[in-house]
C-alpha cells in the first residue's frame, strides 16, 4: 500500500471521499481505446463519447446527467484506457453501441461499494503517480459533469 502521495494524488483521493460522501451508488468503469492515436486526438474523442454518452443516456427518459472522475491511464500496446467512476448505473449496451462510434473497444464496469472507497482510489492514484509519458499537456485527472 501506497503511503506517500503527491499534491495531485492526494486532490484525487479527496475528490473520491466526496464523491462517495454524495451517498449515491459508484460505479467504477474502464474505457479503452483500440487504435494508438496521436496524443492530442484522445481528450477530443472523449469529450465527444462522453456527450454523445450523455445524450443516450440522459436525455432520454430524463434519467439525469453524468457525474464523476475520470483517470487516464497510458498502454504500451494500444489506445488509452480511461477508468471513470460515475454516479449513474448505465446501460452496458448503450455504452458499447455509443463508444464503437469513438473508437472506444473494451468496456467493463463494476459497482464499487462505499466499504471499498479507499480501496479504489488508491488503486486509481497509482496511475497518478506513475511517470508522465505524455508529450502533450494532457490532464491525468478530471472531473465528468454533463448536462444542465
Amino acid at each position: 500500500m501506497q503511503t506517500c502521495f503527491s499534491r495531485t494524488q492526494a486532490a484525487f483521493a479527496l475528490s473520491v471521499q466526496r464523491l462517495f460522501s454524495l451517498k449515491r451508488p459508484v460505479y467504477f468503469w474502464t474505457f479503452t481505446f483500440v487504435d494508438v492515436l496521436d496524443e492530442w486526438e484522445y481528450p477530443k474523442r472523449w469529450c465527444a463519447f462522453v456527450k454523445a454518452l450523455e445524450y443516450a443516456h440522459g436525455n432520454r427518459k430524463g434519467r439525469g446527467r453524468l457525474f464523476g472522475l475520470r483517470v487516464v491511464e497510458p498502454h504500451a500496446n494500444h489506445g488509452l484506457h480511461y477508468h471513470a467512476l460515475l454516479t449513474v448505473r448505465l446501460s452496458v449496451h448503450i455504452v458499447k453501441c455509443v463508444g464503437k462510434r469513438f473508437g472506444i473497444g473494451w468496456v467493463w464496469a463494476k459497482r464499487v461499494e462505499a466499504a471499498d472507497a479507499v480501496d479504489t482510489a488508491l488503486y486509481l492514484a497509482k496511475y497518478l503517480g506513475k511517470k508522465k509519458e505524455f508529450a502533450t499537456r494532457m490532464r491525468t485527472w478530471g472531473a465528468i459533469v454533463t448536462g444542465k
